[in-house]
């Protein structure tokens, strides 16, 4: 895979070009699909850039926190170079997803907007912005899977092993994702299901999630009790969308028998 690309004899990371061009998308289409949720174009655009910026917090937040015992050990063992591996954390998923949901959340808000209207408009914007990220951790060789034969194999990836063939996970959660865009924005047209796209997408990508995470071979991730962090995310993440969704249902049967 091909990490960096230059542009007028300076380096850039191609992981940063496809997250950008991630974003830029994933707005475009919030925009125009923005009047089938009853949100306005001007507070879609908000919307979608507020999540962004609370994303990147809380993708970087997550990621220093599950690497405090990293970061001890190098305190320990190599102090000198503590600061260039704390300014050089990763990104995660699930720590973006709160981060963009509490911004979200707080500018609804103060602006009154639609809570689910919202969630809903966004499912598919956001999964098409996560595909779009995978390709480029699948361009730095970060999230790789592990090795098998007749896998991928990466020769200058700062992150995956060089020379090794891994289980292209990166690729297949990109393929997903772009998948699950597809089914939730032709749902987005029925007016009866696109009120629930939300709960659609936090069934289908946490399930996922959860089994893709035994095939991830990277170990920086964090762990308890033989879960990866992000599997005990996507569980916390099931439980309560079941709950949610059982919460709608009780509350609709109530207003039909009223």
């Amino acid at each position: 895979m091909c990490p960096y690309f230059h542009v007028l004899g300076r380096q850039f990371t191609v992981y940063g070009l496809l997250m950008v061009i991630g974003m830029a998308v994933a707005l475009l289409v919030t925009i125009l699909i923005s009047s089938r949720f009853s949100i306005m174009r001007e507070d879609a655009l908000y919307i979608v850039l507020l999540g962004c910026a609370g994303g990147i917090v809380g993708a970087h937040l997550l990621s220093h926190i599950i690497s405090i015992p990293k970061y001890i050990r190098v305190l320990k063992e190599k102090p000198e170079i503590f600061w260039d591996v704390l300014l050089n954390g990763g990104l995660i998923f699930w720590g973006g997803f709160i981060g963009g949901l509490i911004f979200i959340l707080l500018f609804n808000r103060r602006f009154k907007i639609n809570n689910l209207n919202t969630l809903n408009m966004l499912s598919g914007p956001l999964a098409l912005a996560h595909g779009f990220g995978r390709l480029g951790c699948l361009s730095a060789g970060c999230c790789y899977g592990k090795p098998i034969e007749g896998g991928i194999v990466f020769h200058n990836s700062p992150a995956a092993p060089n020379g090794v063939p891994l289980i292209p996970t990166q690729l297949i959660e990109a393929i997903f994702n772009f998948l699950l865009f597809l089914v939730l924005i032709i749902l987005s047209g029925n007016r009866r299901i696109r009120h629930y796209l939300a709960h659609i997408y936090l069934f289908a990508y946490p399930i996922f999630r959860f089994f893709i995470e035994f095939f991830r071979g990277d170990v920086i991730r964090g762990f308890l009790w033989g879960l990866s962090t992000s599997q005990w995310i996507s569980l916390a993440a099931l439980i309560a969308n079941s709950l949610w969704l059982s919460r709608r249902i009780k509350r609709l049967r109530r207003e039909q028998q009223a």
